[in-house]
């Protein structure tokens, strides 16, 4: 059978296994090109999932950036609301009590003929008029004081929230 096989083999002319051996040559050499194409284009798929995912992983962790901030910057507005509220109150409560001293204080000065002039009791609440006023203002400076305090700090949050934020 070897022997058939090598007298068939020896009839075929030299071109023709030239010819034989180029082509089973060039199509091997299309074989590993079709696979180094199939390779890169699978590489340039994944390459591109990779990106989009990125991307998107990217984009969520800003978005969960930006409403950290808004949540901060919402929750400081409301601070600040509240602290307007309750300087407004003390405002209040105060021109109450400046007005209930005023009222006294005219009342123990002669406006009410049934009111003693000058006795102990009055200097002593002449005294503690002088004392409730006083401490008033400390405490109008210090809530103006910390009220102008927020405000910066506001200014300042809001600065470096637009200079973090991308432009539009």
């Amino acid at each position: 059978m070897i022997r058939a096989a090598l007298a068939l083999a020896s009839g075929i002319p030299t071109w023709a296994w030239v010819l034989a051996a180029v082509l089973a040559w060039g199509g091997w050499h299309r074989h590993q090109e079709r696979q180094v194409r199939a390779d890169f284009e699978a590489a340039k798929a994944a390459a591109v999932a990779e990106r989009a995912a990125s991307a998107a992983e990217a984009k969520a962790a800003t978005q969960q950036r930006e409403a950290e901030k808004k949540g901060a910057i919402d929750e400081a507005r409301k601070a600040a609301a509240r602290a307007r509220a309750a300087l407004l109150e003390q405002q209040s409560a105060a021109g109450e009590l400046r007005d209930r001293l005023a009222a006294l204080e005219a009342r123990a000065c002669g406006g009410d003929p049934g009111s003693g002039g000058g006795g102990p009791g009055a200097a002593e609440a002449r005294d503690l008029s002088a004392y409730l006023r006083r401490r008033l203002d400390e405490a109008e400076a210090g809530t103006i004081e910390f009220a102008d305090g927020a405000a910066r700090a506001r200014d300042v949050c809001e600065r470096q929230y637009r200079a973090l934020k991308p432009a539009p």
